[in-house]
């Protein structure tokens, strides 16, 4: 029993990565989608990514709370702080993409400019986002190795955390930045194309 438990326990965390990097490859599509029809597909794949998350906190925390219990490790901070932050850190990642998926849905639903979407996503708080909960969980793995004490697990998924965010908003800002300079063209030139086409002044001989 114990040796089907710990498997379901690597699934569960192949799972969660596996969740990560769906969701990371739905957001760069999305971000790139100019319209409704286009971002379709990322969006089916950013909704996946939902449903992962929800079937890996399942499995992560059902075998973990039995393996804890049956080695007697729950006095351990490593145990309590992993188990949290990997709660806090799902249930955070689950609500903000239903709240961003149901933008999504209600903006394909419905005429908008060109680039509507790739402006609203190519913003930097999903991709921090993405990052802090990856890198959280990537130290939750290396606090469970080396079975830290409470302070210093802590302390580790905290800097993990708060340095990916910081690299990612950084990378993102330099990136976002272009994309609004190249829309800002469009848009002009779109404008300038309009406004020489025979019929679209209001003024003119009768």
């Amino acid at each position: 029993m114990r040796t089907f438990v710990l498997f379901t326990h690597i699934v569960g965390a192949m799972l969660l990565f596996a969740s990560f990097g769906t969701e990371w490859i739905g957001l760069r599509g999305l971000r790139r989608s100019e319209a409704g029809e286009a971002a379709s597909p990322w969006l089916a794949l950013f909704s996946s990514a939902l449903r992962l998350y929800l079937v890996a906190l399942a499995a992560l925390l059902l075998s973990g709370a039995y393996l804890a219990t049956n080695v007697g490790v729950w006095q351990f901070g490593w145990v309590r702080v992993s188990m949290a932050t990997l709660v806090i850190t799902t249930v955070v990642g689950v609500v903000m993409g239903l709240r961003e998926r149901r933008s999504y849905r209600r903006a394909s639903n419905v005429a908008f400019p060109s680039g509507r979407l790739a402006r609203r996503f190519g913003g930097t708080w999903l991709p921090v986002s993405l990052a802090i909960r990856g890198a959280a969980a990537l130290a939750i793995v290396y606090v469970m190795v080396a079975k830290s004490d409470l302070v210093l697990s802590l302390t580790v998924i905290a800097a993990a955390a708060g340095l990916a965010g910081l690299i990612v908003t950084f990378r993102s800002a330099r990136e976002t930045q272009p994309i609004a300079q190249r829309q800002s063209h469009r848009e002009s030139v779109g404008a300038q194309a309009a406004a020489l086409k025979p019929g679209v002044h209001t003024g003119g001989c009768v």
